[in-house]
């Protein structure tokens, strides 16, 4: 993973072998290179858009991901232990 988070992509484009576009995706990240934000369009449609909430443990690793799914209205939460 890049040290930078410049280096990360805010854009995927994905084309067939025509130059097409079949779909795009979106994404954002924190401080701390997780992402936040991921959304993906198909035919004009978004069909994925997801925002990521994380908590962190006094020395920076992740105790909690929650994921809110906008298109379902589903959360699902993640708990890691160490």
């Amino acid at each position: 993973m890049s040290e930078y988070l410049s280096d990360k992509p805010k854009k995927l484009i994905i084309k067939d072998k025509n130059g097409n576009i079949k779909n795009y995706q979106e994404f954002e990240h924190n401080d701390n290179g997780d992402p936040t934000y991921y959304k993906k369009v198909e035919n004009e449609r978004t069909t994925v858009e997801l925002i990521y909430e994380y908590e962190y443990d006094e020395i920076g690793r992740k105790k909690v991901t929650k994921i809110a799914d906008l298109i379902t209205d589903n959360i699902t939460v993640m708990e890691y232990e160490y």
